[in-house]
Parts: C-alpha cells; structure tokens; sequence
C-alpha cells in the first residue's frame, strides 16, 4: 500500500512511460484500497493506460489484471484498461504467429514478450509493431526493463537516505513531545516537490491564471502553488461551514491528495482571478445568493458563494464594517449522480437563506459607500472584495415589516436549515494555520476557531473607561462561552505579541467537567491555529516559548470548582481543610465523573453509586444524593412535609451558601455555631432573595439543625464547610502575600490577574465572594451564564446577587 503523500511520486513515475509486467500491475491494484470511486485508483489507472507499456507473459495474464481492478477502479478506467489488454492480447496472438514464421527460417533465435503500448490504439501502430523483428523485440524489452530498474533503485535509494538523515518532532500546545510514525512523508514530499518545480508566489499566479483557458494549464498553475504560503496569497477571504469543515476531517486521513487539491482550488480562488475553467455560474431560485461551482476533479465539485461577511479585522470598537468573501457551503463527491448531489445542495443553501430571514436580528448595509460586485460582468478580470459599514438591528416585536432608508440595504445571516433548530450558522476563516491544521491527520477532534460575529466581537473586545467586570447573560446556544474563550485568547495573544511586563495569570473555572474539557480544547485549537501562523514560535512542554526573548509563557488554568477549591486548601496559608489522605481520595474519585453530572444522575436514579467508592476510615462528602437517603432521618420528630429538594436549596444557597452566612469581620467567627445563619438571621432575609414564607423558614432551620446534628455524628462535610474554612483563610490574607507569590519564578495558581466563570449560576454567593476575593482586580472577571440551564442541585441563583456582592464588599 501507499502512503497518501507518496501517491504523487508513484504518478509521476508512471508517467514518464515505462513498461511494466501484467504481474505487477496485478500487484498494483491489489495493493490499492477497495472502493471503485477512489481518486488516486481511477488516477493511476488511467495514466497507465495512457502513457505506460504492459508486457503479456503468460495467457493467464489478461485475467490476473482484470480480477485486480475489478474492486478498485471505476467503468470507465475499467473499459480502457481491458481495451489496452486486448490489443496486448491480439497483438501477442500477432507476433506469436510471426516468430513461429521466423523461427521456420531461424531457429535458434529466442522470441521475447510482447509489449502493448497504451497509445497504439490504431491499426498503424499494430502493423508497425508486428514488422519489428526479433532483435529489435529484445532490444525494446531490455531498455524497458532497464528503465523501471533504473527507476525503481533511485526510489529506493532516496527513500532509504532521507530515513537515515531525516528527523523530525513533533510538539504538542498542552505539553509532552511526540515523534512522527513516519518522520521521511513531509520531508521527502517536500524534497520532491522542490526538485520537480518551483512554487509560485502571489503575482505569478494571477499572471499565470490571466492566460489559462484549459483544464489541463489550470492544473500546471494549481500544482505550482505552496499550500502553506496562504496568507501572502489572498485577496478574498474564505470561509467554510461547518459542512465543509467536517468534510476535511472525513477525508484528510484517507484521501489527503483530494483535500490538498480542494485546498489548491480554494487558494486560486482567493487570488480574485477567476477564469472560467475555475468557475461556473449555478442556478438559484434565491436572488439573495449568488452561486458557483469550482470543478476538483470528474466527481468532486466545490459549491461556494460570493456573501457578506461581518469583518473583524477592519472593525473597530466605533464602527463595524462588512465584506465579501467567498463561503465554502460544501465539497460535493459523488461519482453516481454528481448533478443530483449539486441541486440537493443548492436547496439546502437556499432554506438556510429563507430561514435566516426569519431571524429577529439583522445587519443594516450602507451600500452608498461602496459598489456591490457581480462576477459576471468582470470575467477575465482581477476582482477585488467590497467592503460596506454595517450596523446591526433587531426587529421589534410590534414591527410589522422595516422600511430602508435611502442608500441601506437589509442583510440576513444564514441559519440552519433544519427546522428543529433555531441557530445561525457558524463560519471557519482560512488562513496558513487553519490550512495546517485541516490536513493535518493527527488528531480527529482538532476543530478551527470559527469567526464571531458582530456583536460577540463587540464583547470580546468591550473595554470600559473605567475598567469594570462583565456579567454577561444569555440564554443556551446565544454564544455566551464562545465570547468567553475568545476573550481569554484575546488577552493571551496579546501578551505573546508584545510580552512587556509580567505574564497575567489566567484562570478559567466552571462546575461541570465536561465544559471545562471543550473550553479548553476550544482554547488549545486557538493556540494551535495562532502557532502554526507564527513559525518564529515553539511549543515546549506545558509553555509556548518565544524564541526571540526566551521566554516561557504559561498557559492559562481549566478548572472545575471543586479541583479550584482543593487546590486552594493546598495553597493558602493556615490551617487546612483536607487531610493528605482525603485530597488524594478526591482526586480519584474526580478522575471517574465530575460532581456536577454525578449528582444529577445519582439523583435521577436514587442511588449513591459514587459514595460507596470512599473509603470509611475518613470523612465523606454530604451531597443531595446522601442528603435524599437520610431525608426520612432528618425530619424524624418533626411534623414538616416540606421537600427534600427545597430543604436542600435553602441550606446551600442561604443558610450556609451565602456571604452573609461566612461571618466575615466576626470575630468569633471559628466558634462551630457561627459558621451559618442565625435563625433571626433567616428570617430577616429579603423575600425576593428567599422565596420560602416564615413558617416554612423555621420548618426549614429547625430541619437544617437535625441535619447539622446527624452530620456531625456521621462523619459526614458538605461543600459549604470547606467553602467557609477557605474563606477565613482568604481574608486574612494582604496585598504582601501576592507580590511575593508573583515575585517567584513560577507561577502559580495565584495571585489571579484575569477571571473567567463560565454557568456563573451554578456558584454559591459565597463561592463567588472567594473568586472575587483572589483575584487581583474584581474589576478584571467575566462572569457569563443563564438561569434557565442551572444544573447544580440547591443553587438559588439571581444575577442581581451577584451585583450585590460587588457593591456590598469590593
């Protein structure tokens, strides 16, 4: 078998026309990958019947190649090669006759093989080859057979000098070094390359396409292009859907030579030089999208779009600005019915258009200030992207349609369309490190940082005069962590261009480990597309190191709440929380599921799978789980028939969960009873805060104390308890104790420069006072979430209380 970037190798082998045994192209074909709509298969079959010479041995010969591409190549291939074995086949039955003949004359003269020549389709050919005599058959055969050697041993020998010269590593941006299995493919490809032709920079291509009026120029042009040269070669930016996207990650492992075609194709055409045999006009029954298709190869087409665009490079803060840009809806394959798979596409663009009309949010173009562009009326010539200022709108309600004003024109974003979902599309940007990043076959689940929109641009990039912490709010599927990642890269990015001064220490924290995980990947992607941009950057172990400052440059920390509040009774002064033992423990059972879906599905299904797994020589942890099995023994001896889930909720969110409830400034803050709310307290509480009436709050405080009770004689701690002991060690601490910890060489967890929360509603009042507390400026937090997602058991959140805490302590 071949490896896909040796394929082009085996190609240009072939094509330089030698001959070759019935056997080994049997052999061949046997050692290609099944599946008859394969490119590479269809490709080498039709160059060899186009410039190669296959020498009949045997009469088993014609059979053996027709069993080997019975599975692998496609009819038509298929026709030619078996139209190439019969006239090797006639043409031996031809010669045959004739060295019988001779022999009559000569018998001690031996008759060779006879050689078919794939382009000796015509009668001539087969006379002139039957009028060759013997001597000169042997002569032929042994040139042929002295060119494949001769070929074949300077393959070999190349390969095997590059396997002992060549070395490569490759890094990874969350740490760790790891080899190439096959550390000769990239540079032995690229060694080809160089040697074969020259790349071709930017001008040179638009040049060379001015004069291209055949497939076959197109293809000289597209294969002297440098894949990764792609920024110094664009003029129109290109976006790809999320369609598209997958379609790279389907096919860069098995069929890397069609994705480094398709991606030559889209490089052309970010040029602005569209010839006609680049592009071809499509059929639309929209009149808002203007559609093409960019012919790869006989099955595979390009379906792109010239569309608006919301511009984040040329915006700024004061005014937004939109462009044309060529969208990349999908790469279509199809080798039964390419024409069919073409119009299901275009349907599936046109209800994505309708629906995004739909929409209540839509973006106002002031097309006075600049000339749309038709395609149609510049072929031939260089067409250069428009760029228009925009400014989005909503809808409201009570409009029953919009009026344009003189010189504005409305524009829809696209959305999905399928009807069971109510979201817009998202758009990935190419560029040299997207590029790399889509034909690299590394890794499966790298995913490209997609382009945000207008208004998740004005948030990545708010800053307010003076500065202030940003609460963010917005329901499922809104972008609210999509904002989030950005902004922390944002800030990262920012320092690895201009690392002036200390590193800002970066901490991400949410409850759910799941969520942690993907912003982080989310995170990484960014990284790897932002590296592979800059080759001047390396990636060393778990830092990115700036080779011109040798600096090492932290990653920022992914936390979940409960590794954040561990590691926090680790690191601060005073007397901790945790024995040795126990933190080990939690971090075992952390490794097995997160807190936040354990508790949810442990609540579901009424059991405590998750509790039997500690051990019973040192505390366990009171979750809802345990709280719900020992519910009948907590409200023994009392008439309350209040629910367990209530009781819960009041509990953790304000007899003990709130700031209040941490007693800070009381001096006798460590006495055992004043680690929660007085019952007087309790009932002082405002009633927008704690919905319950007074008689169910001391239904609820005289439950909370039995609970209390039995806690204690159980061994058992609920997370407020460690919550509270953090928070005293918290506020003891003073400015001094930070600039020392930022004064050593390596940083740590704190001091916290920046802050980011992400389903803020699943935190504590008394957790968030700690985040707030830790971090260097409260003025430096995001804090983005919806109350309509909680999924932590006994949180009561409201964002207003979040604005309390800010105004009452910081």
């Amino acid at each position: 078998s071949f490896s896909n970037k040796r394929r082009e190798e085996l190609s240009l082998l072939l094509n330089a026309g030698v001959s070759i045994t019935a056997a080994s192209v049997a052999a061949l074909f046997s050692s290609l990958p099944k599946g008859r709509g394969d490119e590479f298969n269809n490709k080498i079959a039709k160059i060899i019947a186009m410039k190669c010479n296959i020498i009949l041995e045997s009469e088993n010969d014609f059979k053996l190649v027709l069993k080997s591409i019975s599975h692998t190549i496609g009819k038509g291939t298929r026709r030619e090669i078996t139209e190439l074995l019969k006239r090797a086949s006639t043409a031996k039955k031809t010669m045959k006759q004739k060295s019988h003949n001779e022999e009559n004359a000569t018998p001690n003269v031996p008759v060779p093989s006879v050689v078919a020549d794939a382009n000796s389709s015509e009668s001539k050919q087969d006379e002139s080859l039957i009028e060759m005599n013997s001597d000169q058959n042997i002569k032929f055969t042994s040139n042929a057979s002295q060119k494949i050697e001769d070929a074949l041993r300077w393959y070999s020998q190349l390969l095997d000098d590059l396997k002992n010269q060549v070395s490569i590593k490759r890094f990874d941006l969350d740490g760790g070094e790891n080899t190439a299995k096959d550390p000769v493919d990239d540079d032995f490809h690229g060694i080809v390359s160089k040697r074969l032709k020259k790349s071709l920079n930017s001008e040179e291509v638009v040049a060379a396409l001015s004069t291209c009026d055949t497939e076959d120029a197109l293809a000289s042009v597209e294969t002297s292009i440098d894949l990764f040269q792609w920024d110094g070669m664009s003029c129109w930016n290109i976006d790809v859907t999320e369609n598209a996207h997958k379609w790279f990650q389907k096919h860069k492992k098995k069929n890397r030579a069609l994705c480094e075609r398709v991606i030559r194709r889209l490089t052309l055409l970010s040029t602005g030089r569209w010839p006609y045999v680049l592009c071809k006009r499509l059929k639309s029954k929209s009149t808002s999208c203007s559609l093409y298709e960019t012919k790869v190869d006989g099955a595979s087409r390009i379906i792109w779009e010239v569309a608006l665009s919301f511009s984040p490079r040329r915006s700024s803060t004061d005014q937004s600005y939109c462009e044309q840009v060529i969208r990349v809806w999908d790469i279509v394959l199809d080798h039964d019915n390419l024409s069919r798979a073409i119009e299901q596409v275009i349907e599936r663009i046109e209800k994505s258009h309708l629906r995004g009309q739909e929409c209540a949010l839509y973006s106002e173009i002031d097309t006075s200030k600049s000339e749309m562009i038709h395609l149609e009326d510049n072929v031939g010539k260089l067409k250069i992207p428009r760029v228009f200022p925009m400014r989005q709108q909503v809808i409201s309600c009570t409009e029953s349609g919009t009026s344009n004003p003189s010189g504005k024109a409305q524009h829809f974003h696209p959305a999905s369309d399928d009807p069971r979902q109510f979201t817009l599309l998202k758009f990935y940007e190419l560029n040299a490190g997207a590029v790399k990043m889509l034909l690299d076959g590394q890794d499966d689940n790298t995913d490209l940082p997609f382009t945000p929109g207008p208004k998740e641009h004005e948030i990545i990039h708010f800053q307010s005069k003076p500065q202030r912490s940003i609460l963010l709010m917005g329901r499922s599927g809104t972008g609210k962590t999509t904002c989030l990642v950005f902004r922390m890269w944002a800030q990262y990015a920012s320092y690895l261009d201009d690392s002036k001064g200390p590193q800002p220490n970066q901490l991400f924290v949410t409850k759910n480990d799941v969520l942690r995980r993907e912003v982080q990947r989310s995170f990484k992607n960014m990284g790897m597309a932002w590296r592979r941009r800059s080759e001047e950057f390396k990636n060393n172990g778990n830092s990115i190191t700036k080779s011109s400052k040798n600096q090492d440059v932290k990653l920022p920390e992914f936390l979940t709440s409960s590794e954040w509040l561990d590691i926090l009774d680790a690191e601060l002064p005073g007397e901790r929380f945790f024995t040795d033992h126990e933190r080990e423990s939690r971090n075992e059972n952390r490794k097995l599921k997160d807190s936040v879906s354990t508790g949810v599905e442990t609540w579901l299904s009424g059991g405590i799978e998750s509790e039997k797994r500690l051990s019973s020589h040192h505390r366990q942890e009171m979750t809802f789980s345990v709280f719900r099995k020992l519910w009948r023994k907590i409200r023994s001896g009392t008439t309350s028939q209040m629910d367990s889930v209530l009781v819960w909720k009041e509990i953790k969110s304000f007899i003990k969960g709130s700031v209040l409830a941490l007693q800070i400034g009381n001096e006798d803050r460590l006495n055992p009873h004043n680690r929660f709310l007085s019952l007087e307290e309790y009932l002082s509480l405002p009633r927008k805060q704690s919905r319950t009436d007074e008689t169910q709050r001391r239904q609820v405080y005289q439950l909370f104390c039995n609970y209390e009770k039995i806690k204690k004689d159980g061994g058992y701690f609920d997370e407020c308890d460690l919550v509270y002991n953090i928070a005293g060690r918290v506020t003891a601490l003073d400015q001094v104790y930070f600039e020392k910890l930022r004064s050593r060489d390596c940083m740590g967890l704190l001091p916290i420069d920046s802050l980011f929360v992400d389903e803020v509603q699943d935190f504590t009042q008394a957790e968030l006072f700690i985040l707030a507390k830790l971090c260097r400026d409260p003025n430096n937090l995001f804090l983005a979430g919806d109350t309509a997602q909680s999924i932590a058991i006994g949180v009561d959140f409201r964002f207003t209380d979040v604005r309390q805490i800010f105004y009452n302590n910081f």
